[in-house]
């Protein structure tokens, strides 16, 4: 497999039109022109694949680290609910909302509003969020921004949604890089098993269940067992 670097050397080693021999026929310059044109668009789906790679892989990241935090906080959340006795006094009763509070914020959000405006300035969830380094909400006043990048079936949304643009990007940069030799092999290992696929019997089943396979040449073979 090529480089990027390797197809823009290609592109530029390739003699100019006003610079090629006289002698050339026109099917030799029909043939540069063919190879420029092809080391062009490759080298362009490249810029643009790397591009998008160098875009949504920084985000994977992120965002595999914020599920992973989300998934490993739920976890401790429920156990501590769990673990509590029944509400008796008033900051018993506060204490299990709170918990409930910061669990319902990781499944499906919650709308807490500016730091202070909640019901209470401080669920665990926030301590939590600040231990691992993230802005939590009671520190909004004193930065930029809260560090809050979704719930946790949002964050698994928008991981699908990132795979699959690498996915596609990855696939389209392989594809764009590789060298003549490896494309004519890739396509003849194509060609060799498609024709094999060709010569595969359909396996068909009858109004009384029984079973046959019919091959492409109209051979039926029973089923049997």
């Amino acid at each position: 497999m090529k480089t990027l670097e390797q197809m823009v050397r290609e592109l530029a080693a390739l003699p100019a039109e006003t610079d090629v021999p006289l002698s050339w026929t026109q099917r030799q310059l029909d043939d540069l022109r063919q190879q420029q044109g092809t080391l062009m668009n490759r080298i362009q789906v490249a810029h643009r694949s790397v591009g998008i790679l160098a875009e949504v892989d920084p985000q994977i990241a992120a965002l595999i680290k914020w599920r992973d935090h989300l998934v490993r906080w739920r976890q401790l959340l429920c156990d501590r609910l769990a673990a509590l006795p029944p509400p008796r006094t008033g900051p018993e009763l506060g204490e299990r909302q709170k918990l409930e509070m910061s669990i319902q914020r990781i499944d499906y959000g919650l709308d807490l509003g500016p730091a202070g405006s909640c019901m209470y300035g401080n669920i665990p969830l926030d301590d939590l969020m600040r231990e691992a380094g993230y802005v939590p909400r009671d520190a909004v006043a004193r930065a930029d921004g809260e560090a809050w990048f979704g719930t946790l079936p949002s964050a698994e949304w928008r991981l699908k949604e990132l795979q699959a643009r690498h996915d596609d990007a990855k696939c389209r940069l392989d594809e764009a890089l590789l060298g003549d030799k490896e494309r004519a092999k890739r396509d003849a290992q194509i060609q060799a098993r498609d024709a094999e696929a060709a010569t595969r019997p359909r396996r068909k089943t009858r109004p009384d269940g029984t079973q046959y396979d019919k091959y492409p040449d109209g051979r039926c073979v029973e089923v049997t067992g």
